[in-house]
């Protein structure tokens, strides 16, 4: 943003990203979204340079950003459309005669090519090893199964019709507006209850600014966020991370306005300082870093205490299943096989009996969760009285 608002608002700006809560945040877990988002944002300063001075080593370096950077992040695919036609627009507005649009074709044609080749590889090999569906350890079997089929476990499963895929826009687009109007921060916040005037106005302001100046600068980062948030309003799932590069743009495109609408008013040497206060206040008013980790703190406390218990009780060679193992598998640092999605599918917590025969589990821990009390009483029925250890219920399954 500093060839837009000079390096003053630009410094703000960063900071006024960096101190959000909600980035903060993210910014402490194992997840890609904060690495995504700074390829996302060496892909557009590449695109800018490759643009500036056209050539297919330029355009080399664009490919190899984008199609690298998907790896990491794969919604980076869809910077790749973005340049496109943001190019499209710029040499449609140009009047280039009909041999220089068949060298422009060939162009981004060789660059959809190199996106794909680097693609390809990954794509390939996650063929060559997927197990046999349904997934019985993850959610979902892959992007395709989720976006498009009924069971998100089974790409064999009918696909979804049009309308049940843009049926998901109505609650989504509510989820997206929720998290930019609390400026990445919606936790805590019942997601049923109806949206504020104040969610819903910071929201309109920050995707009215990403439309704004998509249509008056014509530039890729600002279409990267109009097609990534189409994408958002008909995903198969939500989480209030998937806001973040919207966020980011669109609060860049915000500065973008005000320090256009402060050169007029105060003269264009001012305007930069002018966009820089109002950017910094911004950062001030959210400046609470560690907002939300007593809670966070209190959660991890928890886990210690129960990963503690359970290593006195386990042995090294015992195959562990949970009705959702992700955090404990974590804290004991060892495989714990997952139940929960082989008894939603079923709706019978005795489907729960074939993946613990697949797997060969011998031990099944039991928390305090309401489904982990549903699936308990299953358990006590079967097996009889467990085993305890700290607030955890064991059950010996297999001798």
């Amino acid at each position: 943003v500093r060839p837009r608002l000079g390096w003053l608002a630009g410094l703000a700006l960063a900071l006024a990203v960096w101190f959000n809560p909600g980035f903060r945040r993210l910014s402490s877990q194992v997840i890609s979204d904060v690495p995504g988002l700074t390829v996302l944002l060496l892909g557009l300063v590449t695109a800018r340079w490759a643009d500036a001075r056209p050539s297919w080593r330029r355009d080399a370096v664009l490919a190899l950003c984008i199609g690298l950077g998907a790896h990491l992040r794969s919604a980076l695919v869809i910077l790749l459309p973005a340049v496109l036609l943001v190019r499209v627009w710029a040499a449609a507005g140009s009047g280039v005669d009909r041999p220089a649009w068949r060298a422009f074709a060939v162009r981004q044609a060789a660059l959809v090519a190199l996106v794909l080749a680097l693609l390809a590889p990954w794509s390939l090999r996650n063929r060559l090893v997927a197990p046999e569906p349904p997934a019985d350890q993850t959610r979902n079997y892959s992007y395709d199964a989720a976006m498009w089929h009924e069971n998100p476990r089974d790409p064999a499963s009918p696909r979804l019709s049009p309308g049940d895929i843009l049926g998901r826009a109505d609650r989504r687009s509510r989820q997206l507006v929720r998290s930019l109007g609390t400026r990445l921060w919606p936790y805590g916040i019942d997601r049923e209850a109806p949206l504020a005037p104040g969610e819903l106005a910071s929201a309109a302001l920050l995707l009215g600014a990403v439309l704004v100046v998509a249509l008056r600068r014509r530039e890729a980062a600002e279409v990267y966020a109009l097609l990534y948030a189409a994408l958002v309003l008909i995903y198969f799932g939500y989480h209030p991370r998937l806001a973040l590069p919207i966020y980011a743009i669109g609060l860049a495109a915000l500065g973008d306005l005000l320090r256009t609408g402060a050169a007029r008013a105060v003269g264009a040497r001012a305007a930069g300082a002018v966009a820089a206060i109002a950017l910094l206040a911004l950062a001030a008013v959210d400046f609470e870093p560690r907002r939300g980790w007593d809670r966070l703190q209190e959660g991890h406390q928890r886990r210690l205490e129960k990963a503690r218990a359970l290593r006195a009780r386990l042995a090294p060679d015992d195959r562990v299943a949970a009705v959702a193992g992700l955090h404990d598998s974590v804290y004991l640092e060892r495989s714990i096989w997952g139940l929960h999605w082989a008894i939603r599918d079923a709706g019978d917590p005795a489907a729960a009996e074939p993946i613990i025969d697949k797997y060969a589990i011998d031990t099944v821990l039991v928390g305090d969760s309401k489904r982990d009390h549903e699936f308990a009483a299953y358990l006590e029925q079967r097996y009889g009285a467990p085993e305890r250890a700290g607030s955890v219920r064991l059950w010996r399954v297999r001798p």
